[in-house]
Parts: structure tokens; C-alpha cells; sequence
């Protein structure tokens, strides 16, 4: 991540898991972004030699994080997902709260 030893230790947890997050995003977004740029190509090559003219590149080749049907990602009700911001807020108020008063 490119951090240093003095700015790592002065994160405190919540803002180290927000560079941590970011981070991790910027990754998996390079990894899809060299793939569909591979497939870009892969594409260009095989075009003129296809027997369907009018295929896409994703009738040839279909990522994963593409497809609609994504098995991994749960689908939640608006219910589930306010309670589980709020479960993340309380998270971080308990970890701010002991932060704080173990300065004072």
C-alpha cells in the first residue's frame, strides 16, 4: 500500500481500514480493467476469422463480475441493510469512544 512506518502507526483502525478499502478497490479495478483490455484485443484478432459477424466481445468471452446472475453477492432488503449500517456505526462509535478516553 505504499504506507510508512510512521504514518502507518498513526492511523487509527477506522482510517486504515478506509485506505486498506481503498486500496483493495484500486486493485481489483487495474485487475478487470487489464482483462477487459485482453479481451479488447483477443476480440480484434478473432473477429475476421468468426463465423457469426455479429458477435460481441462478450458472446465470446463473459467475465464473472458480467454475468447477472453473481452467486457471491446476497441481495438485501432495505430492512437488512439499514441495520447492518447501523451495526457498522456502533462498530466504529465503541472503537472512537475507547480511543478517546484512553487519551484522557
Amino acid at each position: 500500500m505504499g504506507l510508512t512506518y510512521d504514518y502507518f502507526y498513526s492511523l487509527t483502525p477506522r482510517v486504515f481500514f478506509n485506505i486498506h478499502e481503498g486500496f483493495n478497490q484500486r486493485v481489483e479495478m487495474e485487475f478487470k480493467d487489464n482483462w477487459l483490455r485482453t479481451r479488447k484485443l483477443m476480440f480484434a484478432m478473432l473477429k475476421p476469422h468468426l463465423k457469426n459477424k455479429n458477435a460481441t466481445e462478450i458472446d465470446l468471452f463473459s467475465f464473472p463480475w458480467e454475468t447477472e446472475s453473481n452467486e457471491i453477492e446476497e441481495i438485501l432488503s432495505a430492512e437488512k441493510a439499514d441495520e447492518i449500517i447501523q451495526q457498522q456505526i456502533d462498530y466504529w462509535e465503541a472503537i472512537d469512544r475507547k480511543r478517546m478516553e484512553s487519551k484522557a
